[in-house]
């Protein structure tokens, strides 16, 4: 019988047993009919009983008469286990034989011993647990990486005092892209769809590949990119399965280190300010109503009716290749509003040269966070941990973990002292010059990143076709549409036929755009645009 509680343990390895078991049986001139070897497998949790290979033998005892191992402590690690196991061989006439131990397990004395033993090897498996869980706690806290899965974007790194993650050139990068397009507004099934296109490797098959081994072609999937764009690794944090940390729901949670802090192992991949952008963007893309879906239309959540305000959606004409935006009132029959449809192409088209000629010229400017000289981020960290940890208080009942959570409490709470009283100046942002016109920044989009980029930027288009719009001082009684600052008497009936619609764009960061591209207030449009729409009147108004 051979076992090994872990794999890396050279000095019980699993030839060294077997050679010893082979030795023996040379000795007393036994055939060795079979080995149970059960490796990576600790007797301090699992009975005999309950490992795979030795079980299976012990469940066939008339197959052999003696049960063969290195020490008693490769058999059981528990009292109680020995002694059932004992009980077992007595009633099956099946002898045991501990090589190393040298006892003679078939006279009272040497079963004297062999209990002894195994109330020893139990004691001894305690201890080595405790110091393995200390040694554990010890290195978790002190931000040590130990093994097992790595966080994407991370890389095991050997340093003087062990081994730590440091972000990893090539996946840190992917990592950032995709926060970047979650942060744009681009749906996580989207990014999953592009990201199993190109081939891009997975957190698995990079483990593998690091390890020498061929990676299986795992593919992404939103459920798992969703988690990994929640988690906290991504600011460097430690998060472990909760029910380690006490946690009865078994959540991941994030470990603290004395202080109460988060225990911080790792440079962070994110700010806490593009952290917080990133769970906003994943609610808010999460809203079903965001208009944030792969091939969506390009006007989806942009283009509204003037006479209810409902949306107007995307639908196919009667003829191939047509397509025409109608009020979604049209699928409530009993609320209608009698709108009429907007060709999609002409639609669209005049959207994209309202937008265009208002904006197009300008050079696009980003967002460049400039950190502040204070300790606000710091101190809004060390509040929040108080509080998280004043509330679990109440749901730890031992005196020992009272003891350790009131300290940490009190530790939180003079360091959140110490904070207030140092000068604070939040961090603020700058507008980072592009290089490239918002123009040829829409040229380089598809469809979904020219609709993102439209709702982002606050583009609002409302459509009016009627085919009599009449004055509203002549007709007070008929329903009223108002387009652009300019209010119409709805009269006749709705023409679907090629009258004109009088459509309004408005944008509603036109003037910040305007600042942020000329540091001026927006200019008059250009020659092209006054041409073919005239005069622009709170927003752009035009027939169409």
């Amino acid at each position: 019988m051979i076992r090994l509680s872990n794999l890396t343990d050279d000095t019980s390895s699993p030839e060294r047993q077997r050679g010893k078991i082979d030795g023996w049986a040379d000795l007393k001139d036994a055939r060795v009919v079979g080995y149970a070897e059960d490796l990576d497998v600790s007797a301090i949790t699992k009975g005999p009983w309950e490992r795979p290979e030795l079980s299976a033998w012990l469940g066939r005892p008339a197959e052999y008469d003696v049960i063969v191992c290195w020490k008693l402590d490769r058999l059981a690690r528990n009292a109680l286990d020995f002694l059932e196991l004992l009980r077992w061989a007595d009633e099956h006439g099946i002898e045991i034989v501990a090589i190393d131990d040298g006892i003679d397990l078939s006279s009272d004395v040497g079963r004297m011993v062999a209990t002894i033993l195994a109330v020893f090897a139990e004691f001894e498996g305690k201890t080595m647990r405790a110091r393995a869980k200390q040694a554990y706690d010890h290195n978790v806290k002190a931000g040590k990486w130990r093994g097992g899965f790595l966080p994407y974007g991370y890389r095991p790194a050997k340093t003087a005092d062990g081994w730590r993650l440091e972000p990893d050139h090539e996946t840190s990068g992917i990592v950032r892209e995709i926060v970047a397009r979650i942060i744009d507004g681009e749906s996580a099934n989207s990014i999953v769809r592009d990201l199993n296109t190109r081939q891009v490797p997975t957190s698995l098959d990079v483990q593998r590949m690091r390890a020498g081994k061929a990676p299986q072609g795992s593919t992404w999937r939103v459920a798992n990119l969703l988690k990994m764009l929640r988690s906290k690794t991504l600011l460097g944090q430690y998060e472990a399965d909760g029910s380690r940390d006490g946690n009865p729901t078994g959540e991941r949670t994030v470990i603290r280190g004395n202080d109460g802090l988060p225990v911080q192992r790792a440079e962070p991949l994110l700010t806490r300010a593009e952290w917080e952008q990133l769970q906003a963007a994943l609610e808010r893309n999460g809203n079903k109503r965001a208009g944030n879906r792969r091939d969506g239309s390009l006007l989806l959540r942009v283009v509204f009716c003037a006479v209810c305000d409902r949306p107007m959606y995307k639908v196919p004409g009667s003829r191939p290749g047509t397509s025409w935006y109608r009020c979604s009132s049209r699928a409530v029959t009993s609320v209608q509003c009698g709108n009429g449809a907007v060709k999609a192409a002409d639609l669209e088209s005049h959207v994209e040269d309202a937008v265009l000629g208002e904006i197009g010229h300008l050079e696009r400017m980003i967002k460049v966070p400039v950190p502040g000289e204070d300790h606000t981020e710091e101190l809004e960290q060390a509040r929040t941990a108080l509080a998280e940890l004043t509330e679990a208080l109440s749901a730890i009942t031992s005196k020992a973990g009272r003891a350790a959570v009131l300290g940490q409490i009190t530790a939180l709470d003079e360091r959140v002292a110490k904070l207030e009283s140092l000068p604070h100046r939040p961090p603020s942002v700058e507008w980072k010059g592009t290089g490239e016109t918002f123009a040829a920044y829409w040229e380089g989009l598809t469809t979904d990143g020219r609709g993102r980029f439209l709702r982002a930027s606050g583009v609002k288009a409302h459509v009016l076709k009627y085919s009599d719009l009449r004055d509203p001082d002549d007709f007070p009684d008929l329903p009223r549409a108002t387009v652009g600052g300019i209010t119409y008497a709805l009269g006749g009936t709705p023409n679907r036929s090629r009258v004109p619609a009088v459509i309004d764009v408005s944008i509603a960061d036109r003037d910040e755009l305007a600042r942020q591209g000329t540091g001026r207030p927006l200019p008059e449009p250009p020659a092209w645009y006054l041409q073919k729409y005239g005069q622009p009147a709170e927003g752009t108004k035009a027939p169409a």
